[in-house]
This record gives structure tokens, C-alpha cells and sequence, in this order.
């Protein structure tokens, strides 16, 4: 019954010598496999927390898929790369699957610029227009992919460059998505998607998404992954940079100007002096301030104390940001 704990599982059955997983010809017996396996089932079941470095060969992927798959609670397992969530969802979840003998309800998200957009596809295809003449000779190839897909995931492309540039016009990234509008809403492989992860037991996905989805959550009430009672974190050391990039704050040289730039086109009209004055006041602050912390390699480090005078004058911090401005 949903809401009870259930008694601990017999792990070494499972993954011990005469167990289910000793029948597979790749079989070794792992001890410490065995003991990360009640270590993980425990944090799970008991709403703790629980940091494993386990070595290469441990076995660690099934070690917390297992205890994961025998919860009655949806799981998120992170992934450090797509190649990782390849391996658990073509490898090491059936092998859940075979070993528990049951079938797995799980799911692999990844970012919406992995699939395609069957609207813009339609639209593609009835004009195609590539960047090369080279990236046309995979028009027939992408054709019959797209024709047999269930998943739209690019992944499954066979023959067909992982960098093909035209992928962009036809990809289901989020910026031009046309949401319940479209007329191919029902039949998108996104909305699927996300049905499909509603139900399932175990959603893997990456670092890069699961911090997107906490970002939106924060800042929009929205969300990118299904509610989810437990994370775990695999390749957790690559978790920084991933959630630096959504929760840290950066300003660059060429960000700003570029800024600068369009809000001049965008307001600076002929009658609005004071505010083209302000612009290019801006811009200078731009680039004093980034070219006092730009060595001979257009690099250096910043020490504490160095923002300080004339130069920390030209910041203001808010809660969106940075924005510069001189003070008159």
C-alpha cells in the first residue's frame, strides 16, 4: 500500500553469488556493489541524505537503480552527460527490469533541443533549406528517421552528423514553441514526453536540465521535469558548474555592449538626447571597467579590495543583476 515502508530487500539475492544477477555472462561478484545498494535503500526510505564514492567497477549504477525501482516514490536520477543517460536507458534499466523480472516504468528527459518538432518539420520539409549542399545529401536519411521515430529523441540518428547545423530549424527548443496552440499539440513528442514522465518510477536526465527546472520553478512556477520525491546525483562532482550557470550571477564585456547596443536601436531615437547620452556614457563604463581587469592574456584575477573608488561607482547590483550606469 502506497505510504508504507516496505521491508528492506535482500540485496545479496539480487546481486550477490547465486543471485539473479549472477546468471549474466558479465558477472562479478562486488561487494562493495552489495553494500552501496542497502546504504542507498536506507537514505531513500528514510528521507535522509547519503554521499557514496565508489570506484570504477563498483557497479554503482545498479547499486541505486535497484533500491529506486523498489520504492513506491518517483525518483530523479542526474547524470553528469547524455552519454551516461544513454548507458541507464539502454543498458542498465532493462537489465533493472530483468533482474526484478517486472517491467520498468522509466523515462529519459533531456533539454527540448534533442527533439523534434514535428510542426516546424512539416514546414522544412515541404522547403528544405540547408546550410551546405553537404548537409542536403542527409535530407533522405532524416526523412526516413523522422517517419519512424517514437521518441523524436536525435539520439537515435544513425549516418547523420550529431552537428548538423540544420538541426536548429527543426529542433523543439522552447524559445518559438508554439505550446497548446500547435496544431500537432496532441502528437508532439515533448507533450508525450512529459505524459510519459508523469507515470514513470525513475526519470533520468542531466545536470544541466535538473538545475533549468529548479530555476524555473524558483523564478516562474513552471517546470521542465515531473514532482519527483528523491535525487540522486551520479557524476555528482559535475553538479557545479551546471548549477553556477543557472543560480550565479556573470557579466562579460561583450554581453553588455551587445545590450548597449540594442537598447540604443531600440529607444535611442533622435529627441531622446538624455537617454543616448546615458547609453554612451554606459558603454564607456563598459568598457573601463572590464578593461581594468584585463591583463596582457585579456585575463586576470580579481582580489578582494579591487573593486573599490571611482570603480566600484559604477556598479549597482540588483536582484536580476548587473546593470552599469555612471554616476553623475
Amino acid at each position: 500500500m502506497k505510504g508504507l515502508r516496505p521491508d528492506k530487500p535482500k540485496f545479496e539475492k539480487l546481486l550477490g553469488p547465486g543471485g539473479a544477477l549472477s546468471s549474466e555472462p558479465f558477472y562479478e561478484h562486488r561487494p562493495g556493489q552489495v553494500d552501496m545498494a542497502e546504504a542507498v535503500w536506507e537514505a531513500l526510505r528514510n528521507d535522509g541524505f547519503l554521499l557514496v564514492e565508489a570506484g570504477t567497477g563498483t557497479g554503482k549504477s545498479l547499486a541505486y537503480l535497484l533500491p529506486a525501482l523498489l520504492l513506491d516514490r518517483r525518483v530523479l536520477v542526474s547524470t553528469g552527460t547524455k552519454a551516461l543517460q544513454e548507458q541507464l536507458a539502454q543498458k542498465d534499466l532493462p537489465l533493472c527490469s530483468k533482474l526484478l523480472g517486472r517491467p520498468v516504468r522509466a523515462v529519459t528527459v533531456k533539454g527540448r533541443g534533442n527533439y523534434l518538432c514535428l510542426h516546424y518539420w512539416r514546414q522544412f520539409r515541404a522547403e528544405p533549406l540547408f546550410a551546405s549542399p553537404e548537409e542536403g545529401r542527409y535530407l533522405q536519411k532524416l526523412t526516413d528517421w523522422a517517419a519512424s521515430t517514437q521518441t523524436g529523441d536525435k539520439a537515435e540518428w544513425e549516418g547523420i552528423p550529431e552537428e548538423l547545423s540544420s538541426w536548429k530549424e527543426v529542433d523543439a527548443r522552447s524559445e518559438r514553441c508554439l505550446g497548446s496552440h500547435c496544431p500537432l499539440y496532441n502528437e508532439c513528442f515533448v507533450v508525450r514526453l512529459r505524459r510519459e514522465a508523469e507515470s514513470a518510477e525513475v526519470v533520468v536526465t542531466n545536470h544541466h536540465l535538473l538545475f533549468a527546472d529548479l530555476a524555473l520553478k524558483n523564478r516562474w512556477d513552471a517546470a521542465a521535469l515531473p514532482e519527483y520525491t528523491h535525487l540522486v546525483l551520479d557524476e555528482a562532482h559535475e553538479a557545479e558548474d551546471a548549477a553556477t550557470s543557472f543560480f550565479g550571477l556573470s557579466a562579460s564585456k561583450r554581453m553588455l555592449q551587445e545590450w548597449l547596443h540594442d537598447a540604443a536601436k531600440a529607444f535611442g531615437k533622435e529627441e531622446d538626447r538624455p537617454l543616448i547620452a546615458a547609453l554612451q556614457d554606459a558603454t564607456q563604463a563598459t568598457l573601463f571597467f572590464f578593461g581594468r581587469i584585463e591583463g596582457e592574456e585579456r585575463r586576470e584575477v580579481v582580489r578582494p579590495g579591487f573593486l573599490r573608488g571611482d570603480l566600484l561607482k559604477l556598479l549597482w547590483w540588483s536582484g536580476d543583476g548587473m546593470n552599469l550606469y555612471v554616476k553623475r
